[in-house]
C-alpha cells in the first residue's frame, strides 16, 4: 500500500515512468545528513533547489529500544509532513512541502520521503552567531532579533505544536535582514508533536533547548528576560510574578 503526492509541477516528470521510491532514493545531490535508516539530500531540478528526506524501515529492535527509553521513535516522514502543513496553515514560516510519499503499513519496514523547497538566501541562527554576525548588530537590532525568535516560538506553541529539537540551528533567518520585518523560519520538524495545547513539560523542553544553544554566545540576563517577556507577552512584573517556577525549570534544563 502506498500514498504518493507530488505537489510541484516541476518535479512531476521525474516520477512518471519509474518506481517512485527508487527515483526518490537515488536522487543525485549533496548529502547533508545520513543515518542508518534516514538520509537528507539537496538536489537541483530545472534551476530550483530542493531537499529530500528519505526514511527507510527502522526495525522493531530500534522501535522497542526507544519505547523502553521512554522516547518516541522517528518512524517515517509523515510527522514532519503534517507538522509543516500545520505551520503553513497557521501562517508560521517554514519550508514549503513539494512532495510526500509513504509505502507499507508496518512501521518497522515501511518507507517514506518528504521533499521541500530550499529556503533561499537564508542562514541558520547558529551559523549567524558562529560567524560573529551578531557582533555587528546595534543594541536595538539585537533586541529585535531576540524578540522575533521568541515570537515565532510563541506562535508555534500557541498553535499546538512543540518542536522537540528546538535549537539555534533549526531556526533560519534571511541573510539580508529587514529589521522592520524580521522573517524567521522553523525547520527540521521530524520529531514535532501536534495537540490542541502544548503541555507544560514540552514547553520547558523546547525553551530549555533553545536557551542552551544560545548560552555559548554570551546571552546576558537582560537578554534572557527580554526573550521570555516576549514569549509570554507580558511585563517584567508579570513575568517575575507568574512564571518564576517555569523559568527555574527552563534554566535548569538549559544548564
Amino acid at each position: 500500500m502506498s500514498n504518493v503526492k507530488i505537489l510541484d509541477k516541476h518535479l512531476e516528470h521525474l516520477f512518471h515512468t519509474k518506481d517512485t521510491f527508487t527515483v526518490a532514493k537515488n536522487f543525485e545531490g549533496e548529502i547533508y545528513r545520513k543515518y542508518e535508516n534516514r538520509i537528507t539530500k539537496k538536489f537541483v531540478n530545472e534551476g530550483r533547489s530542493y531537499f529530500i528526506k528519505f526514511h527507510g524501515g527502522v526495525g522493531w529492535k530500534e522501535i522497542l529500544k526507544n519505547i523502553l527509553q521512554l522516547k518516541i521513535p522517528v518512524v517515517g516522514a509523515r510527522r514532519e509532513y503534517e507538522a509543516l502543513n500545520h505551520l503553513y496553515e497557521c501562517g508560521i514560516n517554514c519550508p514549503q512541502v513539494k512532495g510526500f510519499a509513504t509505502r507499507g503499513l508496518n512501521p518497522a519496514n515501511s518507507s517514506s520521503f518528504l521533499i521541500t523547497e530550499e529556503l533561499y538566501e537564508t542562514i541558520s541562527l547558529e551559523d549567524f552567531f558562529l560567524e560573529g554576525l551578531h557582533k555587528k548588530l546595534t543594541f536595538n537590532q539585537k533586541n529585535k532579533l531576540l524578540k522575533a525568535a521568541a515570537s515565532i516560538i510563541r506562535e508555534m506553541h500557541l498553535s499546538g505544536l512543540n518542536h522537540r529539537d528546538l535549537y539555534l540551528c533549526h531556526l533560519h533567518i534571511n541573510k539580508e535582514i529587514d529589521f522592520n520585518n524580521i522573517q524567521i523560519y522553523l525547520i527540521d520538524l521530524h520529531r514535532a508533536q501536534i495537540r490542541s495545547k502544548v503541555p507544560h513539560r514540552w514547553i520547558v523542553k523546547d525553551l530549555g533547548g533553545f536557551i542552551h544553544s544560545i548560552l555559548q554566545f554570551d546571552l546576558s540576563e537582560r537578554d534572557f528576560y527580554r526573550f521570555m517577556m516576549t514569549y509570554y507577552d507580558c511585563t517584567f512584573r508579570e513575568f517575575t510574578s507568574n512564571y518564576s517556577d517555569t523559568t527555574k525549570a527552563i534554566l535548569s534544563r538549559a544548564f
